[in-house]
């Protein structure tokens, strides 16, 4: 048996391939990025009037009909799925750039308000400090009032005594 084993590794011997000039431009190319001319494509491969759509071997069973016509309606379902995840993806970036515009908004109204809190503070300031004004004022007022009547009762009193 170990006979047997022997025998064909022998046969099978991996023959190093001759490399000609033309050969080992392509592979560079090859590893730098280039086509090598092994694998180009000619024009006449190519051609749809020249390939055939012959399948070889037994003709599709119902199961595999079915099937491949299930899988071209999951395929076609996937396909708009993918569309209306696009559409989606598109409008959720509209909503986010919108609410980013709102959020902006919102933020200069903030700051707009946090001003007229501090404007109506000072204005609240200034009619304490008017009002203490006032109040200073008015006392004034009701002093000279009194003595302004005092004085006058005093020079009637002077004006009848003479």
């Amino acid at each position: 048996m170990e006979a047997n084993n022997k025998a064909p590794a022998n046969a099978l011997a991996i023959q190093k391939p001759e490399v000609t000039e033309e050969q080992s431009s392509g592979d560079e190319e090859i590893l730098m990025g280039g086509e090598s001319p092994k694998t180009e494509i000619s024009d006449r491969d190519l051609d749809p009037s020249k390939q055939t759509a012959r399948r070889k071997g037994p003709k599709a069973t119902p199961r595999e009909l079915r099937l491949i016509k299930t899988n071209h309606k999951y395929l076609k379902q996937m396909e708009e799925s993918n569309v209306a995840l696009e559409e989606l993806k598109l409008k959720l970036a509209e909503k986010v750039e919108e609410a980013k515009g709102k959020e902006l908004y919102i933020s200069q109204l903030e700051h707009k308000v946090d001003s007229y809190a501090n404007e109506i503070c000072d204005l609240r300031s200034r009619l304490n400090r008017v009002g203490h004004e006032s109040d200073s004022w008015h006392e004034r007022f009701l002093k000279a009032d009194a003595s302004y009547h005092e004085l006058k009762r005093a020079i009637r009193n002077l004006a009848t005594d003479f």
